[in-house]
């Protein structure tokens, strides 16, 4: 009975050693960012491991790009709602995380949304050509897009703290 003790006890200590070694594991994010000269900032705060590349799939965010009423106009096209469809996949190597980054550029005339996607009259649509960064814990890397378009990502340990320009 006591070696069945003893052994329940040894068995204890060793499933809570691993348990706290998962405690301490830190999660990793990509925080990623979008801006015009007349909108404010849209972004998004994913784990790393959910934006890792897979075969046969994408993944997929949707900057809305809203133009502030206070912002000067240089035409008529930068009064649109933009709204940026950017395809982003993650790639661990030796040296750390690169990205690889596309996507199209859509000016709406009029927004609709249909079970809260957005549709509408698309004006104009600029493609992103691809792009591959090397990204690092805490040095945002800052891409300019057509039509004065920011677009920023970093890898941070926190999802909501620190900024992405």
């Amino acid at each position: 009975m006591k070696a069945l003790t003893g052994l329940t006890l040894v068995a204890g200590l060793v499933l809570a050693g691993c348990s706290s070694q998962s405690a301490n594991h830190k999660t990793l994010y990509l925080k990623t960012a979008m801006q015009s000269s007349v909108s404010g900032l849209a972004g998004y705060s994913d784990p790393v491991a959910d934006m890792l590349r897979e075969s046969d799939i994408r993944h997929v965010r949707l900057y809305t790009l809203k133009p502030q009423a206070c912002k000067t106009f240089q035409d008529n096209l930068e009064r649109k709602l933009t709204a940026a469809t950017m395809y982003i996949d993650l790639v661990e190597d030796k040296t750390g995380y690169n990205a690889e980054i596309s996507g199209e550029i859509n000016y709406y005339d009029t927004q609709h949304y249909v079970n809260g996607l957005l549709t509408g009259d698309v004006v104009k649509s600029v493609p992103v050509p691809l792009r591959k960064v090397s990204l690092s814990v805490g040095k945002p890397v800052s891409l300019e897009l057509p039509r004065g378009i920011r677009f920023s990502a970093q890898l941070s340990g926190d999802a909501f703290s620190g900024t992405t320009y």
